[in-house]
């Protein structure tokens, strides 16, 4: 495999960039924060739709100031293509990989933008005289490029070098990882999926043996059964600790730089909380304001528009009166009816013509007067009533009132406006202050860094149990065996089942038996590598658990932060060049331990910051080998970095180099670096690689060629 081009649009800082990289070794030079990890992962992004784990702000892709510059409803792309050569004779094809993605702006805000899904479109063109053009896309294309570059060995390809951890023979996640890249490496994945498949048939009612009437082949069979359920369940849980304990890991270690970065920007921090408060406090104020005036509402509007409608009920109970139709007459009637008509009184007594007359006069002379006497007061309470609310109403007290109730909400919304922006305003000056959550950072620190030892306790008590049960396992397995043998009752079924055992476990010991010729093939390969730069005679050994570890006649020695990056990069070569040898011999898997890796073979490398993890001498050393680790190779360096150069650029490989120049903001000073001596190398010439942008709107970062 070799890489030929990369093109960006609107990618992070990169408003447009087009790189060659058909060279074999590629040098991009810029300055911390302007875009250098960005380009490694337009590599990482373009081929699987992923970046890096230490990749900031990994949802936010497009360049700032093409979203800015939209108007509502309009969008802008964001692209990454990468191109690539892959084969040989008349399988080679060139291979151009594009993945996109549109960006549309929804509001007027800064936060008001949507992404669409991204789309990835593979073309492939044969450079031999046999084949034909391909296109694929979206789940077919990314099945293509996994088949190349394996996506469990992407972060040895695309490699941020300063994310080296200090430690190369820590035994839990690192081991991990190395033993998962040789599997992928092997192509090993399908013997789990065999295994695993295995795994599930075994558990099938149909391959469960025919019960016998033997009760020790019985309590064998159960005892084995159950024996095996325990150690699959440990092992299940064993193997997904590491993963785990690596995820915590890296948890405490995000939230130990949130705790700094937040200590760091405290007092922006407490100035942001204080107009918050004061955001907060006039968004009450305005909901009192808001309470207060429908309050005075509901009161004053009946003061206002009450006195016609009392006049209308006045009018209609003089006309009653008038007319004689007031409501008491009606409950007069009624109580007319009950007299006539009842023959026994509610106390139970007879009642009689003389009761019924007296019954009469009482209900003339009391209830017909009780009512028209509540009529008449109902009437004259009106009437006073009217009169009050219309005095009211011809006053200026109501309307008073409403206008000062209006102009208090009026007053509450604007100083609410008043906070809000001086809130946005504060987020616009200050666009990295991070926001705090409740929970106090420190203690989240704390909390995961507990989390990650207990997990790690737990890891080797599991592993203390899985050894006892693997062991009580084979133990009851063969001792069921020996019954099932003397007994020589097992049915055909219990056969099959025997025989998936036994391939199963043949499948287990092909991949142990792979993995440790590739072990031998990895180690040779890395010991190749290093001891062209290892100042002592120092050899690297990759033991049976997969731990990296340097030794110096057979005795395990504690070797520098240097040489311990060195071995790193030596197995991130390793694979690089074995990965070409492992596919020619893919079908005779018999020849891995055999492996040697060849001059001309292997798959690029992008590194960033590659200089950074080692001392000067060690720095110079590597840039010496780098172009006899990998036939092709991407390096993006520092501009305080040249002097690391010189073996590079004065080799016998072919160089093409870049300078990255970032325009920032107007304040930013004029920054240049001298490229080369204009005799050995470079024309000596000053290159600028920041200056200031004239306008924020302006804010990019562009590449420009350097004449090697």
């Amino acid at each position: 495999m070799r890489l030929e081009r990369l093109q960006l649009r609107n990618w992070r800082s990169f408003p447009e960039c087009d790189l060659r990289l058909d060279q074999d070794v590629t040098v991009i030079i810029g300055q911390n924060g302007t875009g250098k990890t960005a380009l490694l992962n337009a590599f990482v992004w373009g081929l699987y739709g992923e970046t890096t784990a230490g990749f900031s702000r990994p949802g936010d892709l497009c360049n700032h100031q093409a979203k800015l510059a939209l108007s509502v409803d309009e969008s802008v792309p964001v692209e990454v293509a990468i191109t690539f050569r892959h084969g040989a004779g008349l399988a080679e094809y060139r291979w151009e990989v594009r993945r996109s993605l549109i960006v549309t702006r929804t509001g007027p805000t800064k936060d008001d933008f949507g992404e669409s899904e991204p789309q990835f479109v593979v073309n492939c063109y044969p450079l031999g005289a046999g084949g034909d053009a391909k296109t694929y896309r979206d789940d077919r294309a990314a099945k293509e490029v996994r088949s190349i570059i394996p996506v469990g060995l992407s972060p040895y390809f695309f490699f941020p070098a300063e994310n080296i951890g200090a430690s190369i023979d820590a035994p839990d996640s690192k081991a991990s990882s190395i033993k998962e890249a040789v599997d992928v490496l092997l192509g090993l994945k399908r013997f789990e999926i065999a295994s695993t498949t295995i795994k599930g048939a075994l558990r099938l009612p149909q391959l469960k043996e025919k019960t016998s009437n033997d009760l020790a082949l019985t309590k064998a069979q159960e005892k084995k059964d159950q024996a095996r359920a325990d150690q699959e369940a440990i092992a299940e849980e064993l193997a997904q600790l590491p993963g785990e304990i690596r995820r915590v890991k890296e948890t405490a270690e995000q939230a130990e730089e949130e705790m700094k970065r937040i200590e760091g920007a405290r007092e922006l921090i407490e100035q942001r909380a204080e107009i918050q408060a004061g955001y907060e406090a006039a968004q009450r104020e305005a909901q009192e304001a808001e309470n207060s005036q429908r309050k005075v509402l509901n009161e004053e509007c009946f003061n206002l528009f009450g006195a016609g409608v009392l006049a209308k009920a006045r009018d209609v109970l003089d006309k009653a009166k008038a007319d004689g139709k007031i409501p008491p007459k009606v409950s007069a009637g009624l109580l007319d009816e009950l007299i006539d008509t009842a023959e026994v009184c509610i106390c139970g007594q007879p009642i009689g013509e003389a009761e019924r007359a007296t019954l009469r006069q009482h209900r003339t002379t009391v209830v017909e007067d009780a009512l028209a006497e509540f009529a008449s007061s109902v009437r004259a309470r009106v009437a006073v009533k009217e009169e009050r609310l219309t005095g009211r109403a011809d006053s200026e007290a109501p309307h008073a009132l409403l206008t000062a109730a209006a102009e208090a909400l009026h007053n509450a919304h604007g100083e609410m406006a008043t906070w809000l922006d001086k809130r946005e305003a504060f987020d616009a000056e200050n666009p990295t202050v991070p926001a705090v959550s409740g929970a106090n950072p420190v203690d989240t620190w704390k909390k995961f860094v507990r989390l990650g030892d207990q997990l790690e306790d737990k890891q080797k008590e599991l592993a203390r149990r899985n050894e006892e049960l693997t062991r009580l396992k084979r133990e009851a397995e063969n001792e069921y065996e020996r019954l099932q043998r003397a007994q020589g009752k097992a049915d055909a079924v219990g056969e099959a089942r025997a025989h998936l055992f036994h391939v199963e476990r043949v499948i287990e010991d092909l991949q142990e038996l792979l993995r440790g010729r590739s072990r031998r093939d990895i180690e040779r390969a890395i010991n190749t590598i290093v001891s062209k730069v290892f100042f002592r005679n120092y050899t690297v050994h990759l033991n049976d658990a997969f731990e990296l570890e340097v030794r110096q006649d057979d005795l395990h020695v504690g070797a520098s932060s240097s040489e311990r990056a060195w071995v790193t990069f030596a197995f991130v070569g390793a694979i690089a060049r074995l990965i070409d040898e492992y596919d020619k011999h893919l079908d005779r898997m018999d020849k891995a331990g055999e492996i040697e890796i060849e001059s001309d073979s292997g798959y690029p490398l992008v590194l960033d910051a590659p200089f950074s993890p080692f001392g000067e001498e060690y720095a110079e050393q590597f840039a010496a080998q780098l172009p006899k680790l990998v036939p092709q190779s991407v390096v993006i360096i520092r501009e305080d970095q040249l002097a690391y150069l010189d073996p590079i650029m004065l080799g016998e490989s072919k160089v093409r180099a870049y300078l990255m120049c970032f325009h920032g903001p107007r304040d930013d000073v004029h920054q240049s670096i001298t490229w080369g001596d204009g005799t050995r190398w470079g024309d000596g010439s000053e290159r600028p690689y920041v200056k200031p942008a004239g306008a924020p709107s302006l804010v990019r970062t562009e590449i420009m060629e350097l004449p090697t």
